[in-house]
C-alpha cells in the first residue's frame, strides 16, 4: 500500500503570451462584423455593427497551483501476475480561462446586445486571461499484468475519470462574462470511462504477434445556439430549457431547448460524443543473414511485418454538429481513417 501527495504549479505557457502580445491593438488588431454584406464583407452596410477586439493579461497573472495525492494497493499474483488499483485526487485553483472584461451589460429586456453599454468602452471587446478557473475530482485505475515474456505478455488497465472544471483551457470563455453559472462541467478531453490493453505474443515459427486496444466513452462536447446571442464576441452561447414551444424552440434529446434568449440555462459540455474504439495489431517475423567473410559483428537481419490499424473497422467519430436546430445536431460530421493494413519489410545491418 502507499501514499502520496504533493503540491504542484504550474507556468504560464508561450502560447497565451504570444497570443496576448500579438493582439494587443498595437502590434495587430481585430474586427468583429455583424450583419456583413454577402459580396463586400469588408465595405460596411447600414446593419453592419463592427467591434473591435483586444488581447491583454489580467494584472495579477502568475503560477497556476495544484494539490494532488494518490492511495493505492498493488499485490503480487502467482505465475508472474501483478494487480493494483490507485485512487487520484487532484484539485486547482487559479487555472487560466479567458473573460470579455468589457461585454454588453445585458439583461432578460434587452433588444440588442451590440447596442447595449459596456462598462470600460464602447464598440470594444477586451478578451483577457486570468486566473479564476478551478478543477476537482477523482481518477480510478485499475490494472493487471503478467510480466514474464517468455510467451505473452499483457497489461490491462481502467480508467474512470470523475473531474469537473470550468477552465478546460486558457481560452475558454464563460458564456456569461457576468455569471459562472452552468460553466463547471467535464472537461472537453475528459471521456470518463476508459478501458485499454497491450498484449504481446511469441507464437511457433519466431513468429511475434503485438496489439494494442482501446475503448473509451465519448469525450463531451458543448451545445449551441450558434449565435453571440449576449454580444460579448464569443459564439460559445448555449440554449435555454423550456416547457413551451415557440419561435426558436426545438425538441432535441436533451428536451426542449430555446435558442434565442440571453444566457441559456443548459450546462456546458452537455452533449457526449459516441464511443471510441481502437485496435491495432502487429505481425512479424525476422530472419537473421549469414553471409561467409564478415566479422562477427558485422550483423545483418530481415524483418517482415503485416500491421494493421482499426483493425475492427469500428467508426470513431471526432465531430458531431453541436448547434441546435439545423438536422446536423448531434450527427456525426467526421472520423478517423477506416481500417488500414500495411505490409513492410525492413533490413537492418
Amino acid at each position: 500500500m502507499h501514499a502520496r501527495g504533493g503540491l504542484f504549479s504550474s507556468p504560464v505557457t508561450p502560447d497565451v503570451t504570444t497570443e496576448a502580445y500579438r493582439l494587443n491593438g498595437v502590434r495587430q488588431s481585430q474586427m468583429l462584423l455583424y450583419s456583413p454584406s454577402f459580396t463586400q464583407p469588408l465595405v460596411p452596410t447600414p446593419s453592419t455593427i463592427a467591434v473591435a477586439t483586444t488581447r491583454q493579461f489580467a494584472a495579477n497573472l502568475g503560477q497556476t497551483w495544484s494539490f494532488q495525492s494518490q492511495l493505492g494497493v498493488e499485490h503480487e499474483l502467482p505465475h508472474n501476475w501483478h494487480a493494483q488499483a490507485n485512487v487520484f485526487d487532484a484539485q486547482a485553483w487559479g487555472t487560466l480561462r479567458s473573460r470579455n472584461i468589457n461585454a454588453p451589460l445585458v439583461d432578460d429586456g434587452t433588444t440588442n446586445p451590440l447596442l447595449a453599454s459596456r462598462p470600460i468602452a464602447p464598440g470594444k471587446n477586451i478578451f483577457q486571461f486570468e486566473q479564476s478557473g478551478h478543477l476537482h475530482g477523482q481518477v480510478l485505475f485499475l490494472g493487471v499484468d503478467r510480466h514474464s515474456y517468455k510467451r505473452f505478455g499483457i497489461f490491462v488497465g481502467y480508467l474512470y475519470f470523475d473531474l469537473k472544471t470550468d477552465a478546460d483551457s486558457a481560452t475558454l470563455f464563460p458564456q456569461s462574462s457576468y455569471s459562472d453559472r452552468g460553466e463547471t462541467a467535464r472537461a472537453s478531453w475528459e471521456s470518463t470511462h476508459r478501458l485499454f490493453a497491450i498484449g504481446q505474443l511469441n507464437l511457433p515459427a519466431k513468429l511475434s504477434f503485438t496489439s494494442q486496444f482501446d475503448a473509451s466513452s465519448g469525450d463531451p462536447y458543448n451545445v449551441v445556439t450558434g449565435t453571440d446571442n449576449n454580444g460579448d464576441g464569443v459564439f460559445n452561447d448555449r440554449p435555454s430549457l423550456t416547457a413551451q414551444q415557440g419561435t426558436g424552440v426545438y425538441q432535441t434529446p436533451f428536451g426542449l431547448l430555446n435558442t434565442t434568449g440571453l444566457n441559456g440555462t443548459l450546462g456546458r459540455n452537455a452533449g457526449t460524443m459516441p464511443t471510441l474504439v481502437h485496435l491495432d495489431s502487429n505481425l512479424s517475423r525476422t530472419f537473421e543473414l549469414h553471409t561467409h567473410g564478415l566479422s562477427a559483428d558485422r550483423h545483418q537481419s530481415v524483418t517482415l511485418n503485416a500491421r494493421s490499424a482499426n483493425l475492427l473497422n469500428h467508426t470513431n467519430v471526432t465531430s458531431v454538429g453541436n448547434v441546435v436546430g439545423p438536422p446536423t445536431f448531434t450527427q456525426p460530421l467526421a472520423a478517423e481513417a477506416a481500417r488500414r493494413v500495411e505490409l513492410g519489410i525492413r533490413y537492418t545491418f
